[in-house]
């Protein structure tokens, strides 16, 4: 055979690990979705949008290394599943589509408008387009 084969805890933990992704999406949209107006989030300035792209960006990538630092001092399989697959994977999805969008509600990185007078503006702008 010349293929590798991925059996075994290992692969089961990567895998297992891995479908914690969409598990934490999922659980942090759906709470985040109580707190953000996903209208507010869409229509914000280009420059909050780029601000909160660079700050997430730097949250994310820090806490993966160091999540990562921490796996590499690991000693057991358990511990390493941990730190390397399941905490990167199911805490950093759920930062990201959960906790990260309240916190730029919080520090006025998205549109501070009401989401009824969005959805009048967007209505407004189209029937002015379609004229």
């Amino acid at each position: 055979m010349s293929e590798k084969q991925d059996v075994g805890l290992s692969a089961t933990f990567i895998y297992a690990g891995v479908l914690m992704y969409p598990v934490g999406m999922a659980f942090g949209q759906s709470f985040n979705l109580i707190y953000v107006e996903p209208l507010r989030w869409i229509y914000t300035d280009w420059k909050a949008k780029c601000l909160r792209t660079f700050l997430g960006t730097i949250l994310v990538v820090g806490l993966w290394g160091l999540m990562m630092w921490i796996y590499m001092k690991s000693n057991g399989n358990m511990a390493r599943f941990v730190w390397g697959t399941l905490l990167p994977c199911g805490f950093l999805s759920y930062l990201v589509f959960g906790l990260w969008p309240l916190v730029c509600s919080k520090i006025g990185l998205i549109n501070n408008q009401s989401q009824e007078l969005l959805v009048a503006s967007i209505k407004s702008k189209i029937a002015s387009h379609n004229e």
